[in-house]
């Protein structure tokens, strides 16, 4: 199994999107947040199983993993298969 470790940047964004989502309903926030952190289960077990993510030209290594059908987490897998999520992007408000 690997080892995931989540960027500032990350925690930033799960951070904005649970309150972003706590203002629709607090039930709805513990449920996202459960799903998000739950998805990275999945990458501990499966690495690659996201698709390849490329944002810019410059990071053509980054995956992606949908989560539900709103969010996704943008992550790369290092040599050693360690998973670092770079961010969590809410599919309602930011690019693509």
């Amino acid at each position: 199994m690997s080892l995931v470790k989540w960027s500032r940047r990350a925690m930033n964004d799960l951070q904005r999107v649970a309150e972003f989502t706590r203002q629709q309903s607090r039930e709805k926030e513990l449920e996202l947040t459960t799903s998000l952190v739950k998805a990275t289960e999945q990458l501990r077990a499966f690495p690659y199983s996201g698709s390849v993510y490329r944002a810019s030209a410059a990071d053509p290594e980054s995956r992606s993993l949908l989560v539900g059908k709103m969010h996704r987490l943008v992550y790369k897998v290092d040599e050693a298969d360690e998973v670092t999520i770079l961010q969590v992007l809410d599919m309602r408000s930011d690019n693509k």
